[in-house]
């Protein structure tokens, strides 16, 4: 359970800080994304971290079906 509150800990950190990043002017969004996507790739993001230190393969698997998801979620051309 500690580790779980430490993953969303980071989550949230980052979250937080983009958010007033946001409301400062410092960053923008475009083309649909918003800090709810953010949120989602902060997730993923994390998740990934944690998972190469121990499955480097599954790690770089999960990175390629999040990097298409995302391609194809906002019409990236290639």
């Amino acid at each position: 359970m500690k580790q779980i509150y430490y993953y969303l800990g980071w989550i949230a950190g980052f979250s937080a800080l983009e958010y007033l990043w946001f409301l400062s002017g410092y960053i923008t969004y475009h083309y649909g994304w918003n800090i709810f996507w953010s949120i989602g790739f902060y997730f993923a993001m994390f998740y990934v971290i944690k998972t190469h230190h121990r499955n480097v393969k599954k790690a770089l698997l999960v990175s390629l079906v999040s990097v298409v998801f995302l391609m194809i979620v906002f019409k990236v051309k290639i």
